[in-house]
């Protein structure tokens, strides 16, 4: 495991910027999960985001909750970095945003709080392939609170190639996808 306290805010602003416009764009267009959206490619087409994926839906599954479960539950706060997985991934907690309301039960005779939470990460693979992901998650807040139990909804941006399929470099992602695995 990586001293927590040495890789801690070794992240440039002008690097942390440049996911954060990336991030930006991706909470502005928000995709399905990629095994969501690849399922809808083959069954509901109308609710397909017209992202071709290269993996099949059971791995990108897989590949998401690897990330949920093995990475995210080990960065607490935003500047944390830790090293998951048997590929020695680096996760990078870059940012977080909640926000809440409320809204009318179904009769009307009380208010239901929610909460949307919005976080962004970076994956760096051993074979340098960094990912954006962008994390989130609505409901009632019960639903998000503690994020740790939140099933989040994840989205992808490869920073050399631009696209939004964590799988789009079929030469690494069977690497990258035993990476996060434990």
């Amino acid at each position: 495991m990586i001293n927590k306290d040495y890789l801690k805010n070794t992240m440039s602003s002008k690097e942390k910027t440049k996911i954060m416009v990336i991030a930006s764009e991706m909470m502005k267009n928000p995709l399905p999960t990629p095994d969501v959206d690849k399922s809808n490619e083959l069954a509901r087409p109308n609710d397909w985001s017209g992202t071709h994926y290269n993996a099949d839906y059971q791995k990108l599954e897989w590949f998401c909750d690897f990330i949920s479960d093995h990475g995210t539950t080990l960065v607490k706060q935003v500047g944390d970095k830790a090293e998951f997985g048997d590929g020695g991934v680096i996760i990078t907690y870059v940012s977080e945003d909640k926000s809440t309301g409320t809204y009318p039960s179904e009769d009307g005779s009380t208010e239901i709080e929610y909460a949307i939470r919005k976080r962004v990460y970076l994956l760096d693979f051993q074979c340098d392939v960094s990912l954006v992901v962008y994390g989130y998650v609505e409901g009632e807040i019960e639903e998000v609170d503690p994020p740790e139990s939140a099933q989040h909804q994840f989205n992808f941006y490869n920073l050399a190639t631009g696209s939004r399929d964590p799988s789009n470099n079929d030469r690494y992602f069977d690497e990258m996808y035993e990476d996060v695995q434990e």
